[in-house]
């Protein structure tokens, strides 16, 4: 019999550069969506800016807490797990790190993006 076994194995490479593309597509998506919006309204643009720049903030909101957390966790396994523990520590770390500036970049790769196919001379930002 088949069955639909779930397991918790050890997260392999493969798995965390899923996490980390996942993020990047979201905060991308997210942020594209605000600064392509274009209308003859401006109601509906400012509307779109505004959700996207609340998103971005729920995301902040949440993605600091939880990456102070695993970078603690982090420490103290690399402060008392051995040689392994510091490894697979520093590796953690890196991806926090790598993570955190993915999304607290996002806006202004946005923003150069946006320049790029902007017609008019001033530039309003992403969120504004």
């Amino acid at each position: 019999m088949n069955t639909l076994v779930f397991s918790r194995s050890k997260p392999t490479s493969l798995m965390r550069f899923l996490v980390v593309s996942i993020v990047v597509a979201t905060v991308t998506l997210m942020l594209i969506s605000g600064a392509y919006a274009t209308s003859s309204s401006t109601a509906i643009q400012e509307g779109v800016k505004g959700g996207t720049k609340q998103m971005y903030e729920l995301l902040t909101a949440i993605v600091i807490p939880v990456a102070v957390v695993c970078f603690a966790w982090n420490a103290f396994k690399a402060l008392f797990g051995g040689e392994r523990g510091m490894e697979t520590a520093k590796k953690n770390i890196f991806t926090i790190v790598m993570v955190l500036a993915l999304v607290f970049l996002a806006p202004i790769a946005i923003e150069q993006v946006a320049s790029w196919f902007e017609t008019s001379s001033s530039s309003s930002g992403v969120f504004s």
